[in-house]
């Protein structure tokens, strides 16, 4: 019996993107924030001779389509409201010489700088930038996976399985301060105790305290949880000691980015009843040929010489053109942003417009990652107050009328709502699910409940007891 072999031949074709340096270049600077951009050109100049910073013009405004016609945080732990909750100097109570540190960098810069020494591959490097980048100032997470997996595919094109992220985010949670990247401060207060040494006098009850009993806890229900623990009495405070001991808030020592520290990328403001944006002229240095350099270039003598001028020159225009496409983009998506949010800037956070990336870049005719990064650490100066670009974006709620409404102006009214609220007569997520309704807001309640844990605001069970343990604390003094 023959047996025929063959060999079979595919021809096709595939389509693959190379980005070239002057793309790369591009990229890099259109995601770079102020200070960054600042320092890169700078070394840009220092290497190419060709290169020479301008002193700055004034910026020219820039008028928006417009006509013109912050987040609340709320306590969530009773026992640390009513001041029962104290840090001391450092863990156990022993005088740690680091427990009163305050750094000069913010806690995304100094975060930054221990990915490059943690055992990460290029993916995961990537996954614990975008999560450091997603950190309050306070130190705490407050974005779920699935929005950090939503960014990483909007921002780098990695779609990335909720696992990997877990995973990656569990290592930050272990970097300096440890319990950083927290999502509540039960898991901060967690893997703080997970990481002291094994023996620690008080570390295994107090793991119990926080991982079975952390209700009786923050409510200050000591009799109750001592007895729920199977705690002596020299256990249960031995145990209460150390878990007080602990960083409640790991970026407190840190330098915040506070309005007072952020310099605008763009202005807003009202001129003959428009809105109108203005960038802001010390946020990008201007470049120029250097006219000396440029006129010896072409008497170059030899072919070494004449090559290393050619180089220079060319990287010296193409950066110097790459700089001019990052500020009219900028321009673009911040223009587009006034334009949409009318009623945002003159009423304020509750008539925030739904928005998202991919309708901004299908406006402008830009890719969805060109919008992701220049609304990343750009900051615009608005009557509401120093907002990041990106807060303008999100997703979008029917209200009765068949209009649609932004999800963060329905946190808003609901922040608004509870922090008028009676004290001793919380309002329920029932309650605020009718008042939205009677505003014409359609939404689940189970979306309260998720937007009310997104602000912080505990539930009213523990706001009514935070009340009343206030009302003792004032007829006590």
């Amino acid at each position: 019996m023959a047996i025929n072999l063959g060999m079979k031949m595919d021809v096709g074709m595939r389509q693959q993107l190379k980005l070239t340096p002057q793309l790369q270049q591009a990229i890099l600077l259109l995601q770079m924030n102020q200070l960054e951009l600042v320092e890169k050109i700078q070394e840009y100049a220092d290497e190419n001779p060709f290169l020479e910073v301008e002193q700055t013009e004034p910026a020219k405004s820039v008028e928006a389509t417009a006509d013109a016609s912050t987040q609340d945080e709320y306590s969530i732990s009773a026992d640390i409201a009513t001041g029962t909750y104290q840090q001391s100097s450092g863990i156990g109570g022993t005088d740690d010489m680091f427990a009163n540190m305050v750094y000069d960098e913010s806690i995304k810069d100094y975060l930054n700088g221990q990915v490059d020494m943690a055992s990460f591959n290029p993916k995961e490097k990537m996954i614990a930038l975008t999560i450091i980048d997603l950190l309050a100032d306070d130190g705490y997470l407050h974005a779920s996976i699935d929005e950090i997996a939503t960014s990483l595919l909007a921002t780098l094109e990695l779609n990335i399985a909720h696992s990997e992220i877990e995973a990656v985010l569990s290592t930050v949670q272990r970097f300096d301060p440890v319990g950083v990247a927290a999502r509540d401060t039960q898991e901060c207060l967690r893997v703080q105790l997970e990481l002291m040494p094994e023996g620690t006098p008080g570390k295994f009850q107090a793991l119990m305290i926080v991982q079975r009993h952390f209700n009786l806890f923050i409510e200050h229900r000591l009799t109750q949880l001592a007895s729920k623990a199977s705690l002596q009495t020299g256990e249960f405070e031995l145990a209460m000691n150390l878990i007080k001991s602990l960083r409640l808030y790991p970026g407190k020592d840190f330098v915040t980015s506070d309005e007072g520290f952020v310099r605008p990328d763009v202005m807003v403001q009202k001129v003959k009843n428009k809105w109108v944006i203005k960038l802001n002229e010390h946020a990008s240095p201007k470049l120029s040929i250097n006219a000396y350099y440029s006129s010896i270039s072409k008497q170059a003598k030899t072919e070494s010489d004449q090559k290393y001028m050619q180089k220079n020159l060319q990287e010296a225009k193409w950066l110097i053109k790459s700089l001019e496409k990052r500020h009219d983009t900028l321009s673009r998506v911040a223009s587009f942003i006034v334009a949409k949010q009318q009623d945002f800037f003159t009423h304020g956070k509750q008539q925030l417009k739904p928005m998202v990336i991919k309708e901004v870049a299908q406006a402008l005719e830009l890719h969805d990652s060109t919008i992701s990064r220049i609304t990343t650490n750009k900051f615009i100066a608005t009557p509401q107050g120093m907002l990041e670009l990106k807060y303008f974006f999100s997703s979008s709620l029917t209200t009765s009328d068949g209009e649609s409404c932004s999800s963060k102006a329905v946190r808003s009214m609901i922040a608004e709502m509870v922090a008028g609220e009676v004290a001793i007569k919380p309002l329920t997520d029932s309650d605020i699910l009718a008042k939205l309704e009677t505003a014409g807001i359609n939404v689940a309640r189970r979306t309260i409940a998720k937007y009310r844990k997104a602000l912080n605001i505990p539930a009213v069970s523990k706001r009514k007891l935070l009340a009343k343990n206030m009302q003792m604390i004032a007829a006590a003094q």
